[in-house]
């Protein structure tokens, strides 16, 4: 089977970062060193290219897969009984001065599916550190706590990370345990792409002192390689763990300038924003487990006689909503949930149909009885899509269920109304949040999760919305202007009712564009400079 770097994680390294972590890494000529996962060499080319060491027998290496470890090994002046052809979680602990390396990025969910060993000694090294992770995590995870187990006193780590090691939920206990164990902890993030083929943004995680503690962590930002070479960089600042554990996500806010952080540091501490999750709700809609069966089409709904009563009226997925506008009224229709209660001689043709097409043996649908019946109906008072820069929020008027495809908003606030939280939605403030608390996809395309949604602060208006508003937000979408809606709210609730001034809603513009500047890979392949979404104020 052709090599797949997806399938297993396998990124290969420019040879000048692996320079770079190999000089850092470094300190004496007796060093003892270990490269994890070694791939095409790089980093060992960079060890023995080092002028410092003093021996090749200084030097161990290992490789899961057998093509690069023989091509590399028997072209090398590495020393065969240092050369270890095996998963490196299966290799027993021996004392070194530092570990070097770029570790697979693969999930431990699809690492079980290669390799069950290897995905069994993974969740073992994370349990019997005291950190309960579930198969979402990536084997990166276990490849820096096992490497640990190899450190002398004062000893090192230089690894190549995914960016998502700064903020994803399962690698928040790992952080203060590093912060436990090292004396120096820098992370560097470098705008210009490490793997221009591939759409993986990257952090330089450099842990100096094993043995010792801290509490911080020295976070650099530069624009290119040569950039960081040259200790040229655009910001130097200094991020408390404790910040990284809560979740605050640090490692974006940084990039923000002074001015910028200032300005939403007031608007929090003068209440003039708040958490979104402190009036509304938001979850995932229902998962049907087999889009077409469970929302046929009114072709099939005729061919099998299926009553109208069997139906819910839903929406399955965002497209439906690309022309609708700020309202989801009772008379539109967009899909139709099959919700069989009440079974008729025609339902039971329909469901018989289905096991024939082995839909009840889906996953999803062994877990339920009967097998047919979608569980988790809500009806939600919002609905949000999912993916972009520039999500759509939208009132739930006719009281349709939505698919996992959207996001469902549950007023919790008896005194907010649907309007007054749309409102407060469409805005440049919201954008920034949106921009600093959801994660993207590797392609840097924005994905809303409930857990991040409910974390976003938005304009805190009270009661209040104003009617013109509204209107002008229902005409923006109808028209598919999405961008001219968040215009819009920009002067009613920015400026008109917070009172924001120019000069501070071009801050926030600016940090909107400087940040859509970090996470789009087009920005970062072709160093082009990002169009604002909005002209200055």
């Amino acid at each position: 089977m052709a090599f797949n770097p997806k399938l297993t994680g396998s990124f290969y390294t420019s040879n000048n970062i692996a320079e770079y972590l190999v000089n850092w890494s470094i300190r004496s000529t007796k060093d003892i060193l270990l490269e994890p996962c070694f791939g095409d060499g790089a980093f060992l080319d960079a060890i023995l290219n080092n002028p410092i060491l003093q021996s090749i027998n200084q030097i161990y290496a290992v490789e899961i897969r057998e093509e690069p470890f023989k091509k590399y090994v028997q072209k090398s002046e590495l020393l065969p009984q240092n050369c270890f052809y095996k998963d490196f979680l299966h290799v027993d602990p021996f004392a070194v001065d530092a570990v070097i390396g770029n570790p697979p990025y693969v999930r431990l969910r699809n690492l079980k599916n290669f390799d069950c060993n290897q995905y069994i000694q993974a969740i073992e090294i994370l349990n019997n550190k005291g950190i309960k992770i579930s198969t979402n995590a990536s084997v990166w995870v276990a490849f820096i706590l096992h490497s640990m187990h190899f450190l002398k006193k004062g000893g090192r780590l230089a690894f190549v990370l995914p960016f998502e090691a700064t903020y994803v939920k399962y690698a928040m206990p790992l952080w203060k345990y590093l912060g436990d164990n090292f004396n120096e902890i820098n992370v560097a993030r470098i705008h210009e792409d490490i793997f221009p083929e591939v759409d993986v943004e990257t952090i330089l995680f450099m842990a100096d002192g094993f043995g010792g503690k801290t509490e911080s962590v020295n976070y650099v930002l530069c624009n290119n390689k040569d950039d960081l070479f040259n200790d040229h960089h655009i910001k130097k600042v200094s991020i408390n763990i404790d910040s990284i554990v809560k979740g605050n996500k640090p490692f974006v806010f940084e990039i923000l300038n002074r001015d910028q952080q200032l300005l939403l540091n007031k608007l929090k501490i003068q209440g003039l924003i708040s958490s979104i999750n402190k009036d509304c709700r938001f979850k995932i809609g229902y998962v049907s487990a087999a889009k077409d069966y469970f929302h046929p089409s009114d072709e099939v709904i005729g061919k099998f006689n299926l009553p109208k009563t069997n139906f819910i009226g839903s929406v399955c997925n965002a497209k439906q909503l690309s022309s609708t506008g700020l309202y989801l009224y009772p008379q539109e229709e967009y899909s139709k949930l099959y919700y069989p209660i009440d079974i008729t001689d025609y339902d039971l043709k329909y469901i018989q149909y289905g096991e024939l097409l082995s839909i009840d043996k889906r996953y999803k649908c062994t877990k339920r009885n009967p097998w047919y019946i979608t569980p988790n109906i809500e009806i939600p008072d919002i609905v949000a899509t999912v993916f972009g820069e520039m999500p759509k929020l939208l009132i739930n008027k006719g009281k349709f269920a939505a698919s996992n495809s959207l996001l469902c908003g549950f007023i919790q606030n008896p005194n907010v109304t649907p309007e007054n939280l749309a409102c407060r939605w469409y805005n440049s403030l919201t954008l920034l949040s949106i921009e600093l608390q959801i994660h993207s996809l590797g392609g840097g395309v924005l994905v809303l999760i409930p857990g991040e949604v409910g974390a976003l602060y938005i304009p805190d208006t009270g009661c209040f919305y104003d009617y013109k508003h509204i209107r002008t937000i229902e005409s923006c979408l109808k028209s598919q202007k999405v961008g001219l809606s968040y215009e819009a709210g920009d002067y009613y609730i920015l400026q008109k009712f917070l009172k924001i001034n120019t000069e501070q809603l071009n801050l926030i513009r600016d940090a909107i564009d400087t940040l859509r500047w970090w996470r789009n890979p087009i920005y970062r392949k072709h160093g082009s400079e990002t169009k604002s979404l909005f002209a200055k104020a």
